[in-house]
């Protein structure tokens, strides 16, 4: 089916790049993109969080005895 849809410019031609960096068609963005929306959108849908676990043993014995404040300034530490 063919329609028409009216994009902002800056949208339009950061698809384009997206579509020409990786080699497919700005239609094929477009498909993807609505299809993963709907899908994401869809009633029942639930967010899986991605298992990202490192295999540590969890905090050390120092870390386990810092406040969450003192924790929260040490993960934010750079």
């Amino acid at each position: 089916m063919k329609t028409t849809i009216d994009l902002p410019d800056a949208l339009f031609n950061a698809a384009k790049r997206f579509a020409a960096a990786r080699g497919i068609t700005l239609r094929e963005v477009i498909e993807q993109s609505l299809a993963r929306t709907l899908r994401e959108n869809a009633p029942g849908h639930v967010f899986k969080l991605r298992d990202a676990s490192v295999g540590g043993r969890g905090l050390t014995d120092a870390a386990r005895a810092l406040s969450s404040s003192a924790l929260g300034d040490l993960a934010n530490e750079r």
